[in-house]
């Protein structure tokens, strides 16, 4: 299963101006010119950076959330390991669907 198939990826991302507020920005435009440049675990769940023409994108993975996989520790280490590539690349990687399920 490619890692973009799954439910809780995100479908947008968002880029904060100060002069425009908050802003999103499809998945699709993401993935035409997106590249990963941090990932983060918080209090509320797995954020992305990403770097879109310059500026900065984030996407969230939200937790608590019944979709949200139960390993965001081995999510964002995989991830990490991906910094610099892509979010083509990344979100055409193939996972086994539990991969992210289980804690290890």
């Amino acid at each position: 299963m490619k890692l973009s198939e799954f439910v809780w990826w995100p479908k947008e991302w968002t880029k904060d101006d100060i002069f425009k507020g908050h802003n999103t920005v499809p998945a699709e435009q993401i993935r035409q010119a997106g590249f990963l440049t941090a990932c983060k675990l918080t209090g509320h769940g797995l954020l992305m950076e990403v770097d879109h023409y310059g500026e900065t994108a984030v996407g969230r993975i939200d937790e608590p959330n019944m979709h949200a996989p139960g390993n965001m520790v081995g999510l964002r280490d995989f991830l990490l390991e991906r910094i610099g590539d892509s979010i083509a690349t990344i979100e055409d990687l193939d996972v086994e669907p539990d991969q992210f399920n289980v804690t290890r």
